[in-house]
């Protein structure tokens, strides 16, 4: 375990890596339970994590020269903070402060603008000659390590049965 104390976080993330010189990366455990920020009482402080996992701008992810996606939803993945990080896109993780007020893109499906603008979409796709359209119940804009706190009825741990628990 890695204890770090009497910091202060002034910059917009902390990130940790490693420069491992193993072959086979065994340093892993879940995003979420890898790292835990607390205040000088031992509380934890609210923030989100960023792992190189993303579903939006996947492939522009690169914490040596792009940036990071924050809070993606998928911090319940395992993963190996031992990994090589050359291109930047995995073998880390990264905490940041706080949590978004909104998750963006979360139309409402009971508005009925939403539900016009929706059947706009799929009347183009029949226009143009689709041969099939797949609705789902959840689109990826609205993913989150924190469902509970935004309303929603998907748990991050039902969509990842085999992680451990807090």
């Amino acid at each position: 375990m890695l204890t770090l104390t009497g910091f202060e976080l002034r910059d917009p993330y902390i990130l940790f890596t490693t420069i491992s010189r193993t072959a086979r990366p065994d340093f892993g455990n879940i995003s979420t339970e890898m790292l835990r920020a607390l205040d000088a009482e031992g509380r934890d402080i609210p923030g989100v994590f960023a792992n190189g996992s993303a579903i939006w701008l996947a492939d522009r992810v690169d914490f040596r020269n792009w940036g990071l996606v924050f809070d993606h939803g998928w911090g319940c993945s395992p993963m190996k903070l031992d990994e090589p990080n050359q291109t930047g896109k995995q073998g880390f993780i990264a905490y940041t402060r706080g949590r978004n007020e909104y998750l963006s893109g979360a139309l409402c499906e009971t508005e009925p603008r939403v539900q016009e603008y929706w059947l706009s979409w799929v009347k183009e796709m029949l226009d143009d000659g689709v041969d099939g359209i797949e609705f789902r119940i959840e689109n990826h804009s609205t993913m989150t390590e924190f469902t509970d706190e935004y309303g929603s009825i998907r748990s991050s741990w039902n969509a990842h049965p085999k992680a451990a628990r807090p």
